[in-house]
């Protein structure tokens, strides 16, 4: 008889010795779920001991290219700014080289509030986030951090030894430590322990209905001459259906839909592309046709209809840098539009079950209560922007997709070496998970690519450097379910003439929001928002050629909508 028992624990003993790390170790990424760190041991906790920001706990881990750091504090802070938080780091573990500090040889002191710090070998010189390879998570206010830096240093051929020391202080002056004063922590490096490898695929997704991308292209770069030929490499090779742009301030829709066009990004004799421009810089191409868009304080809201359903979509620029109070009113705008569509007290009533995303550049660099925003529905003035409001159709929270960047243990979307602030997570994509499903998504960072994906794709390694600071969010999307409408037998519309050519006219017991056309295929042939231009007795004009034949159209109503048939006659 075979012992079953047996070859079970055979297999995972041998399992457990092929791979010496398959407990002990394993690849960490730097996207602000800290799950991948519960099997790290502590480091050092110590909890109440500071005089101003208490640093309480701190694990170490590694692989092999970058070393890992995770700490966390007793109250939020912006890990970049207006802070003394400084990192001691003794790259050789050897006391007589680096800066004698602490019982340890500290060859990089790094500051991160000052975003500087200093590299002390046989000169003493300036480094800065680019030099160490820092990349930083989150880049709102938290009380956790985790950050990256390489193993192998940019700025001399040194690198990290397997064993080595450091510690954390918050302050020059009475400031905390971890581990506590005149104590370092040791941390051997684990071999063999590959970076975060994820699971998304470059090309779309099969079984996937859409694909969208968000990229902020820096003041019209994408029109440089320079830049012309990585534009074109890069959006030939992601193909999305709907392309969001941010930054594109001195050309129009139109232009950039001829530019890409000319570039070979796409073909508009073989299938037809929508534009439109919203704010100063939003520009969104679409596949689809698009129903619906207004300006939103300053970001774009649209409706495309994708094969019959409505797919909204909000292409955000918000304000950056220090601007948290602008931030925070853009976010409060967003969330009042959408919660009046929700209600069917807006410009385009939102029917039920309709999926849609907020995208964009968001330059959440400020407090983490505004991404809570857009999570949660919380409107932060009400008294401006009235309540708050439930956004997904589950009730439940909206989900932010979190894309891994191509090549890297992170989540990056921006990464300027010559700027002050190292590479984190400016750009978002949050959306409706009762109603689609992120099937796949990246940020594509040509930088990380390998060999065998750049023969693949037809990219260069320096691409997205000559494109932009921002690096392109790709999403793959799968519909869940379809939106419904409740039509009501109480709500009395005529339509008349019918059959009717060009102009229609709509009598209502109550205000008219909207119409659209659709054809026997089901297809959405005419929709008109009637806006601010609300009336019980509207006279339109149908200005989409539609064909002689048989149509059914829906009139939403103040009360609710209603359908009936038409006859056009051409």
């Amino acid at each position: 008889m075979i012992n079953k028992t047996s070859n079970k624990l055979n297999l995972i003993l041998y399992i457990i010795l092929s791979c010496p790390y398959f407990i002990m170790a394993q690849s960490i990424l730097l996207n602000e779920d800290h799950s991948d760190w519960e099997n790290v041991d502590l480091v050092s906790s110590d909890f109440d001991d500071g005089q101003f920001i208490d640093i309480r706990e701190l694990k170490i881990a590694n692989d092999d290219n970058y070393l890992f750091l995770r700490f966390s504090f007793d109250q939020e802070i912006i890990l970049q700014d207006e802070n003394d938080i400084t990192l001691y780091l003794d790259i050789d573990n050897e006391i007589t080289t680096g800066n004698s500090f602490n019982g340890m040889g500290a060859d990089i002191i790094f500051n991160f509030g000052q975003k500087r710090g200093n590299f002390y070998g046989n000169q003493i010189f300036s480094i800065f986030h680019n030099d160490i390879g820092l990349i930083s998570s989150p880049t709102v206010s938290s009380t956790e951090f985790e950050i990256g830096i390489k193993r192998q240093f940019d700025f001399t051929n040194l690198s990290m030894a397997n064993d080595i020391k450091l510690f954390i202080r918050t302050s020059s002056f009475l400031g905390d430590y971890i581990p506590n004063e005149e104590e370092a922590a040791s941390y051997q490096m684990k071999d063999n322990i590959p970076s975060f490898a994820g699971d998304y695929n470059i090309f779309p997704d099969p079984n996937a209905d859409f694909r969208v991308m968000s990229y902020n292209v820096l003041r019209d770069q994408i029109f440089e001459p320079e830049s012309k030929d990585a534009y074109s490499r890069i959006l030939s090779t992601v193909k999305p259906d709907i392309f969001c742009f941010q930054e594109i301030y001195d050309h129009n829709a139109t232009s950039l839909l001829n530019y890409l066009e000319d570039l070979d990004v796409i073909n508009t004799i073989q299938e037809e592309w929508y534009a439109i421009k919203d704010g100063r810089d939003l520009i969104t191409l679409s596949k689809y046709p698009i129903k619906f868009h207004r300006e939103v304080f300053g970001n774009s809201f649209l409706v495309a209809d994708v094969d019959g359903q409505d797919l909204i979509i909000i292409n955000c620029h918000l304000p950056c840098c220090d601007n948290n109070n602008g931030r925070e009113e853009e976010i409060d705008a967003i969330l009042s539009f959408l919660r009046n569509g929700l209600e069917g007290n807006a410009p385009y009533p939102i029917i039920s079950g309709t999926p849609y995303m907020i995208l964009g550049d968001m330059n959440f660099v400020g407090f983490a209560s505004q991404v809570e925003s857009l999570l949660t529905g919380n409107i932060d003035d009400n008294y401006r922007f009235g309540d708050d409001v439930v956004l997904d159709w589950d009730d439940g929270l909206m989900t932010d997709v979190k894309p891994q960047t191509t090549g890297f243990p992170a989540t990056f979307t921006w990464y300027n070496p010559f700027g002050s602030f190292s590479a984190g997570r400016l750009d978002y994509c949050i959306y409706t998970d009762a109603t689609m499903e992120a099937t796949n998504s990246y940020v594509l960072n040509t930088n990380g690519l390998s060999q065998s994906e750049i023969q693949e794709t037809g990219l260069e390694i320096d691409d997205v450097n000559q494109a932009s600071d921002h690096l392109p969010l790709i999403m793959d999307f799968k519909l869940l379910q379809t939106s419904t409408i409740d039509f009501s037998d109480e709500i009395t519309i005529e339509l008349s003439p019918n059959p009717f050519k060009d102009y229609l006219n709509i009598k209502s017991d109550n205000d008219v929001y909207s119409i659209q056309l659709i054809d026997n295929n089901g297809k959405i042939v005419f929709f008109k928002s009637l806006g601010a231009h609300l009336g019980k007795e509207i006279n339109i004009q149908v200005t989409n050629h539609l064909k002689s034949g048989s149509y059914t159209a829906i009139i939403h109503t103040k009360n609710g909508y209603s359908s009936k048939p038409l006859i056009v006659v051409n």
